[in-house]
C-alpha cells in the first residue's frame, strides 16, 4: 500500500503549488535612474496629454538662486526638459483647472530674505511659463484641492523673522489665485488635504516654534464656509502628513524630524475613528522628512525620507507594506539627506523618486529613481513529473523596453539539500529524478543587470512504472500494481 499512500501526498501537495510558487521575498525596487541634483528638496509628477513629467525643486548649489528642473519620460527614462529660476525652492504642487495644467513653486528663501514671491507657472501647450506671483514667507509647501467644484490653495509659511507666521489659503477666481483665509501657523512645514464621508479636512505639520520642535499639529475641517481646527496632536518637529486609505478607513502617517535630544525618533500613523484620529502605529525614523503612500497590486506601501542619524545623511529609507493590522519594513533604500519620496505609474510600471539633499560633503549630488521589480521572475505554478522535468521560465518578463538575457535555475531536494540539481535557459530539461520534493528556484537578469527570483515546488515520482520504488521496472513491479489496484 506504500505507493497508493505516496501517490495521495502527492495528490495533496499539488493544492498547494500555487502558493508555494512566488514565496521567496523580493526587492520591491530597484534602482532605474540617477539624476545630479542640487539641494533637491521635492519631486512632483504631472501627466499632460498622456505625457509624464517629473518636477525637482532644487533649494541649493552654493547659491540659492538655483534653477529647478522639469523631466520628461522618453519611454526609458526621465530627460531634461525644462529648466525653471527658483528661489530656495522647497515644494512644488500640480493641479488642473477647466483642463489647464498648473505647477506651484514654494520660494522659501532668496539668499537674503526669506519673505520672497513664489511662483505659479501655467502649461501653455509647449512649456511651463509663469502665470501669477505670490508673496510669500519662507514658504515649505503648496497644497491643492477642490471644494464643490472650486480650486484652492493652500501655503505653508515658515519664517518670516518670526515663526508665528499665518499661512494662508487661496481660491481660483476664474483669472487668479485670491486670499480668502490667514490661519496662525508657527513653523509651518507642509499642508496635507484629504476627504472623509465628503468633508474636506487639512492636516498641518507644524515643526518649530522658535523654542521646541515639541508641539502640536493641527486638523482643520471645512464648515462650508472656512477651515476650523478640530484636533490638534502631538508631534516632534513635523515635516510631513500623509493621508491613505486602507479598506475603507482613512489614516495619517506624520513626519517626525526631532524631538530636541535626539533624530532618531518615532514617526506615527494615527487612524481616524469616526470623531479624531488616534494613534495606530509608531515607526522608528532618522529625521524623518517625508512620507509616501502608494498601491501596486492592491497592495499599499508606506515609503519614509530618512534625513539624517546624527552622523551622517548617508542612511537608509525605508519601505513599509500594509501586512493586514499593521505596516512591516520590506526594504530599505540607500538615501543621502532624504527630503522627499514621489510615486508615480507610467504604462502600469510604479516609479518612485527620492529626493537626495546632501551627502555629507556637497549639496550637488544624485537623487535616485527606482522602479519597481525588474525583472519579473516565473518559475511556473509547480511541477509533478516522473523523473524527467522540463522547467518554463517563459512567464517571466522585463520592464521598460528590456530584454531577459539569462535564466538560472536550481532545484533542490528536500531530502537531501546538499545535492543541489542547476540548469540554465528559458527552458531547462533535467533528467534522473530521485522520487522527492524539490525547491524550485529560478533567477532571471535582464539587459540592465537587474535580478529577479521565483520560486515554485516540484514533486516527481521517480522512474515511470517503478512502482516498488527499487530504481528499475520489472516484474515486481507489476505484482505491486495488482496489489494496490486489485488486479
Amino acid at each position: 500500500m506504500k505507493f497508493l499512500w505516496f501517490v495521495r501526498i502527492f495528490i495533496v501537495m499539488a493544492g498547494l503549488f500555487g502558493a508555494i510558487s512566488g514565496a521567496l521575498a523580493q526587492q520591491l525596487v530597484y534602482s532605474h535612474q540617477l539624476v545630479t541634483t542640487s539641494g533637491a528638496t521635492d519631486w512632483e509628477s504631472v501627466v499632460i496629454d498622456g505625457e509624464t513629467y517629473l518636477a525637482v525643486a532644487n533649494l541649493y548649489d552654493g547659491d540659492y538662486a538655483v534653477n529647478s528642473i522639469i523631466y520628461k519620460w522618453d519611454g526609458t527614462g526621465f530627460a531634461e526638459f525644462q529648466s525653471i529660476p527658483t528661489l530656495g525652492a522647497m515644494g512644488l504642487e500640480s493641479f488642473t483647472i477647466d483642463g489647464d495644467t498648473y505647477l506651484a513653486v514654494a520660494n522659501y528663501y532668496s539668499g537674503s530674505s526669506h519673505n520672497t514671491n513664489s511662483k505659479i507657472y501655467k502649461w501653455n501647450g509647449t512649456y511651463f511659463e509663469e502665470f501669477q506671483s505670490i508673496f510669500t514667507s519662507g514658504a515649505i509647501d503648496w497644497e491643492s484641492f477642490v471644494i464643490d467644484g472650486e480650486t484652492y490653495l493652500a501655503v505653508a509659511n515658515y519664517y518670516d523673522g518670526d515663526y508665528a507666521v499665518n499661512s494662508i489659503i487661496y481660491k481660483w477666481d476664474g483669472s487668479s489665485f485670491v486670499a480668502v483665509q490667514s490661519i496662525a501657523t508657527s513653523g509651518a512645514k507642509g499642508w496635507e488635504s484629504f476627504m472623509i464621508d465628503g468633508t474636506l479636512f487639512l492636516a498641518l505639520a507644524s515643526h518649530y516654534n522658535g523654542s521646541t520642535h515639541n508641539f502640536n499639529s493641527k486638523i482643520f475641517c471645512w464648515t462650508g464656509f472656512i477651515f476650523a481646527e478640530i484636533q490638534s496632536i502631538p508631534t516632534n518637529g513635523a515635516n510631513d502628513w500623509e493621508s491613505f486609505a486602507i479598506d475603507g478607513k482613512t489614516y495619517l502617517a506624520v513626519a517626525n524630524y526631532y524631538n530636541g535630544s535626539s533624530g532618531a525618533i518615532n514617526s506615527v500613523i494615527y487612524e481616524w475613528t469616526g470623531n479624531s484620529f488616534e494613534e495606530a502605529q509608531r515607526i522608528s525614523t532618522f529625521r524623518a522628512y517625508d512620507w509616501e503612500s502608494f498601491v501596486i497590486d492592491g497592495e499599499t506601501y508606506l515609503a519614509v525620507a530618512n534625513f539624517y542619524n546624527e552622523v551622517t545623511h548617508n542612511i537608509d529609507s525605508k519601505i513599509y507594506k500594509w501586512g493586514g493590522a499593521s505596516f512591516e519594513e520590506i526594504q530599505s533604500v540607500p538615501t543621502s539627506g532624504a527630503f522627499d519620496c514621489e510615486s508615480v505609474v507610467i504604462d502600469g510600471q510604479t516609479y518612485l523618486a527620492v529626493a537626495n539633499y546632501h551627502n555629507d560633503t556637497t549639496h550637488t549630488i544624485n537623487s535616485e529613481i527606482f522602479r519597481k521589480e525588474s525583472p519579473k521572475a516565473d518559475a511556473g505554478e509547480g511541477y509533478m513529473v516522473f523523473e524527467s522535468v522540463r522547467l518554463d521560465g517563459s512567464g517571466s518578463r522585463d520592464f521598460a523596453d528590456g530584454s531577459l538575457v539569462d535564466w538560472q535555475w536550481t532545484l533542490t531536494p528536500r531530502s537531501d539539500p546538499g545535492q543541489v540539481l542547476s540548469a540554465s535557459g528559458r527552458t531547462a530539461d533535467i533528467d534522473g529524478l530521485a522520487p522527492g520534493f524539490y525547491d524550485v528556484v529560478l533567477t532571471v537578469t535582464d539587459d540592465d543587470g537587474y535580478t529577479d527570483t521565483d520560486q515554485a515546488l516540484l514533486a516527481a515520482f521517480g522512474l515511470k512504472g517503478d512502482f516498488d520504488r527499487d530504481g528499475d521496472v520489472d516484474g515486481d513491479d507489476l505484482a505491486e500494481f495488482a496489489e494496490n489496484f486489485g488486479w
